[in-house]
């Protein structure tokens, strides 16, 4: 992580609670129930009940405007190390107003969770904040690069299972997205020398890479249906995992699991063909592409599409980030590039989002099953 992301990462703690005071609302719904429990255990006719539909009202709508698909994969493991990123958000919203729903939790008990809530994040916005201050003399100093806020990126996050440990790994992965990159090139009509690395993060764990104008819409496109596909096809063998926690010893039930593995392996695989297809499609008539060239974009673009589900599906990660339109430019390419930009951040955004509510949980799934990477001939390296 990049020194400045700390200190940017403050910066929108602090407009967020100035605009929707989402800590300070919650601590004043705790203040009130915590005192209605009280009055409750004295049991004093004289101790009234405050009302709290209001306080709590407010705190629900505070947490719900909460946007972390403005943030990096950094900045949001940041929020994660107290497990922040629980609390925040429209989800986060949502499971707050089914707390109070259930009547089966007593008004000691939602005390409870709101404290939970309360302590959380009030910790990670005071401990970061502190961090921010102590580094931020250092910023200008140790931040080696300007394009973080710049230029338009995609970025590589090798992580999971396909993590950089060796130089070997490091040769194997930058074939992986050579290949990508070229293929992306060629669809797109974009030189794949434009894509190239604007710099690396956490000791080269993350890889940025330029974005050329013509790429960031498709792109974002790519990202968000590319995880489209891992959400289904996880939500598709929730069942079986019922059948992995079984535990039994009978060599049989073994025989089983091994048929069942396999046929998901093969399932995979066959979603992974027709996404690509499915996703290039939409990125070419999205491009309007020249009807000469679409079958070599198609078949280039399929391949890119095919690597990039792996490396998800793996446990690595990509993100992407758009910046505001140059403001220098002229006018109307101002205009287009607006527009361009914010479809482009749209697309960013619910890919974040997907992965912010869904991933831990489809990787839990994806985990139960170990795929073999190597295809058969003549299988179209699905």
């Amino acid at each position: 992580m990049l020194i400045e992301e700390i200190t940017q990462l403050n910066a929108w703690i602090q407009l967020n609670e100035t605009k929707h005071g989402f800590v300070s609302k919650l601590g004043q719904l705790y203040q009130i129930l915590n005192a209605n429990v009280s009055a409750g255990q004295r049991n004093n006719q004289n101790n009234k009940i405050q009302p709290f539909a209001d306080e709590k009202i407010q705190a629900i709508d505070a947490i719900k405007k909460i946007d972390i698909g403005e943030l990096s994969s950094d900045q949001i493991e940041c929020l994660n190390v107290h497990k922040a990123i629980n609390y925040l958000g429209p989800s986060a919203a949502e499971r707050m107003t089914e707390m109070f729903r259930d009547d089966s939790h007593d008004l000691a008990h939602i005390t409870n969770q709101i404290n939970e809530m309360y302590q959380v994040l009030n910790t990670t916005k005071t401990q970061i904040d502190a961090v921010s201050k102590s580094v931020s003399p250092y910023v200008e100093v140790l931040t080696a690069t300007e394009y973080l806020n710049q230029d338009s990126r995609f970025s590589i996050v090798f992580k999971e299972g396909v993590k950089v440990g060796s130089l070997k790994d490091l040769e194997a992965r930058s074939k992986e997205w050579s290949i990508v990159m070229h293929g992306i090139g060629v669809a797109l009509d974009v030189p794949p020398s434009d894509f190239r690395v604007l710099g690396a993060r956490n000791g080269s764990f993350v890889i940025d890479l330029y974005m050329a104008a013509a790429a960031i819409v498709p792109i974002g496109i790519i990202l968000t249906r590319s995880f489209n596909l891992l959400e289904q096809f996880a939500l598709s063998v929730r069942k079986l995992h019922e059948v992995f926690t079984l535990e039994l010893k009978d060599p049989k039930f073994k025989e089983i699991e091994a048929e069942i593995k396999s046929t998901s392996d093969k399932y995979f695989k066959l979603s992974k063909k027709i996404a690509a297809k499915d996703i290039s499609k939409e990125v070419l008539d999205e491009l309007d592409c020249d009807p000469d060239r679409r079958e070599e974009a198609d078949a280039h673009l399929q391949t890119s599409i095919k690597k990039i589900l792996d490396h998800l599906r793996k446990g690595g990660d990509i993100d992407a980030f758009v910046p505001d339109a140059e403001p220098n430019a002229e006018s109307e390419e101002s205009e287009e590039s607006k527009t361009t930009a914010s479809i482009a951040r749209k697309l960013i955004h619910e890919f974040r989002h997907k992965k912010l509510d869904h991933h831990s949980e489809i990787m839990k799934l994806l985990e139960f099953f170990e795929f073999d990477d190597t295809a058969p001939a003549g299988d179209d390296q699905a």
